[in-house]
């Protein structure tokens, strides 16, 4: 990779965000703060307090909390199991192989057998890893299980004082930064559709749209998780908003594919269906930055006509924009969530 590559990519992946500040500042302050009982009290291994507050921290808090119990709960029984296995095991290697390969295996079922995510690699993890701890560490046990304990209170120590600074610093609703995500990606529809219509370069935009189809939609369906879990508004309506965001990248994906037609194609587009889709857009940005669902009176086209050749991609992009209207045409009852 050459220089000029590598700053280019380092520029773009490092680029200020929405909500990357403070999370660093809340990850930092988390940090400083974990080193005073690790100082004070002469906690060895404190490198695990960091690793712990660092794999367990999202953007929303709910996640957080989420990750945060679940590997508490996770790594305690794995520790607890794997100390127990340690108590038979200890000389005979052969049967600590055994165990091994049973907390491995367990683990790895757990985590696709389970909804909990992340709950199997908590528990099978600590267990499997410090069933090898016989072979690095001398073999006294009362030194293992000394080892094994203060891992346990390493991670006690960082999750709690991570969950903790979160949970008083950060204002990140997952409702909220669900909203942000699908406004991002019709803005940038908009923005592309918007150039074509009044012949001006789309290059930039097109570059983002790229990057927001190789994301897709994994972010904005975990965040409608975490939302599900602590938004009963949500909960009631985690179908439809799952077809929204579905729609949504139905969406982006057209528009890419406009996006890459040749020039001399782009050039016969209708001016007025370009305008018309940019509004559609326009509107759902509106009624997401309201809090609330788009109603079907708001718009309903539902245009069969025109369908070949480049402008059917504008019609599906139209249609796609109608049929985020229906998907909640059946239940309008409280279109706004609560406020979090």
């Amino acid at each position: 990779m050459s220089l000029p590559v590598l700053l280019d990519f380092l520029r773009r992946e490092l680029a200020p965000t929405p909500g990357r500040g403070g999370a660093t500042l809340r990850l930092t302050l988390a940090c400083i703060l974990a080193t005073i009982p690790v100082f004070t009290h002469r906690i060895p291994h404190a490198m695990i307090v960091m690793i712990v507050m660092y794999l367990v921290t999202v953007e929303d808090t709910a996640g957080t909390l989420m990750a945060t119990v679940l590997g508490w709960l996770g790594a305690t029984l794995g520790i607890t199991a794997a100390l127990l296995a340690l108590e038979i095991c200890v000389d005979l290697p052969w049967l600590r192989i055994c165990f091994f390969a049973m907390f491995l295996v367990g683990g790895l079922f757990l985590k696709s057998t389970i909804s909990i995510p992340g709950l199997g690699s908590a528990i099978g993890l600590p267990g499997a890893l410090a069933l090898v701890l016989p072979d690095v560490l001398p073999s006294d046990p009362e030194v293992l299980v000394d080892f094994l304990l203060w891992v346990w209170t390493c991670m006690t120590v960082g999750l709690s004082v991570n969950i903790c600074v979160q949970l008083l610093l950060s204002r990140s609703d997952p409702l909220t930064l669900l909203r942000r995500e699908l406004n991002t990606r019709l803005r940038t529809v908009e923005s592309v559709l918007g150039n074509l219509a009044g012949n001006e370069s789309i290059e930039e935009s097109a570059a983002f749209l790229n990057r927001l189809t190789i994301a897709g939609m994994s972010r904005p369906l975990a965040l409608l998780k975490s939302a599900a879990l602590t938004r009963p508004w949500a909960r009631e309506r985690r179908e439809g908003i799952a077809a929204i965001i579905t729609l949504v990248d139905r969406l982006v994906t057209a528009a890419v594919a406009l996006a890459k037609l040749p020039a001399e194609y782009t050039a016969l587009l209708p001016h007025d269906l370009l305008v018309q889709v940019a509004e559609g857009c326009e509107q759902m940005q509106q009624a997401f930055d309201e809090l609330r669902l788009p109603s079907p009176r708001e718009r309903l086209a539902l245009t069969d006509e025109r369908k070949t050749g480049p402008v059917s991609l504008l019609v599906e992009m139209e249609q796609i924009l109608d049929q985020i209207t229906l998907a909640f045409a059946a239940d309008e009852r409280g279109q706004a969530p609560p406020a979090p």
